[in-house]
């Protein structure tokens, strides 16, 4: 059984990455900025954080994963910014699961998401926010760590393949 964290800045591939591999292993692939954004379908994800606080933020996408984590099936879960950022240097759910970061250079990505149109922010406030020393510290804590700088999405799809071929 395959149960995998992705963790890693915005645009670093997780969603792709669990999207692509998830059909081949046979696992459920949960985005958990969706999934929690689904629970309040009126609110921006944003918006919900800032209502919540951090802590109560953090326990809901703990909780939700550890709802999937009791259930007898593989998944692959990637652990979007809101978690990301509401962690706030705790790390309680990485102990689910292996988990991979998704690393890439901050100004090779955020160059890339410009590119892509899916980030309008200064290169200044994606680094801080991204590369806080919080998440930096969360990265750090992942079993498995990945740099995807300059690779294509089939590019890291087969780097992430060797890996778990060795893990599994």
């Amino acid at each position: 059984m395959i149960r995998l964290l992705l963790l890693g800045p915005s645009g670093a591939g997780k969603s792709t990455l669990s999207q692509m591999l998830a059909p081949d292993l046979k696992s459920r692939h949960l985005d958990l900025d969706q999934h929690l954004q689904q629970q309040r379908p009126q609110q921006l994800l944003a918006e919900t954080l800032r209502r919540q606080g951090p802590q109560a933020f953090y326990q809901s996408s703990c909780q939700a994963l550890q709802t999937l984590h009791a259930k007898p099936v593989s998944y692959l879960a990637d652990i979007g910014a809101g978690t990301q950022w509401s962690a706030q240097g705790q790390t309680h759910f990485l102990q689910l699961a292996p988990s991979l970061c998704l690393w890439a250079e901050p100004r090779w990505l955020w160059l890339r998401n410009q590119q892509l149109r899916q980030d309008p922010r200064s290169l200044t406030a994606f680094q801080e926010t991204e590369y806080s020393p919080w998440r930096q510290q969360l990265y750090r804590s992942c079993t498995y760590w990945l740099d995807g700088t300059h690779k294509t999405p089939q590019e890291l799809l087969h780097s992430v393949q060797q890996l778990l071929a060795d893990w599994v």
